[in-house]
């Protein structure tokens, strides 16, 4: 998912393959697969991967939270709808943002992130 990490915002701990911290003590993005689909525009050679990418907030205060990650979700969900390849092709794609309750205590948002691979033949 290493199309993600350039478009966090500054300061954000990026946490792949869905690791627990032991403890949040910034913004924290944990990446999970979640599960991979044919493309059914193209069955044989393009799959669709979808994972799930939680935002943490380290603080523990509610409506605090909810004030500091209010605006950073929605730019990195339109950081995720304007990220392009050299040729112009989105890159990522998301489905839905989710908030929710991480651990105990911290304001989290399940974002749904898909990216389409495809394979290419190899020359023998």
């Amino acid at each position: 998912m290493q199309s993600l990490k350039p478009l966090l915002p500054r300061g954000w701990d990026l946490i792949p393959y869905s690791r627990t911290p032991e403890s949040i003590e910034k913004t924290t993005v944990i990446v999970g697969l979640q599960n991979i689909t044919r493309l059914p525009e193209a069955p044989m050679s393009s799959h669709v991967t979808e994972y799930v990418v939680t935002v943490v907030s380290p603080v523990s205060d509610l409506a605090q939270a909810d004030a500091d990650l209010d605006d950073d979700i929605a730019d990195l969900l339109h950081a995720i709808d304007n990220a392009r390849d050299d040729k112009g092709f989105p890159v990522l794609g998301w489905t839905r943002a989710e908030r929710r309750v991480y651990g105990d205590f911290n304001l989290a948002f399940d974002i749904t992130v898909s990216v389409i691979t495809t394979s290419t033949p190899t020359k023998e």
